[in-house]
């Protein structure tokens, strides 16, 4: 299982886990908003966090795949 924005953000330093829960119940309580856009909106996170994320996100992904081969 791959780890979610919100567990590497926290891991990162970048957002704590009170402001976590606060962006997911805003992100539950309707919308189609991410939990990046809502962190954002919420100056809870910044762009180069998000893009942080999505950077080891693919790394990841790119190392499952040469597992698989």
């Amino acid at each position: 299982m791959s780890e979610q924005i919100s567990e590497y953000l926290v891991r990162i330093g970048e957002i704590d886990t009170t402001q976590v829960e606060i962006t997911c119940a805003k992100q539950l309580s309707g919308g189609k908003q991410k939990f990046g856009e809502i962190g954002r909106g919420l100056r809870y996170i910044n762009k180069d966090a998000v893009r942080l994320y999505l950077v080891a996100k693919k790394a990841r992904e790119a190392k499952g795949r040469e597992n698989i081969v």
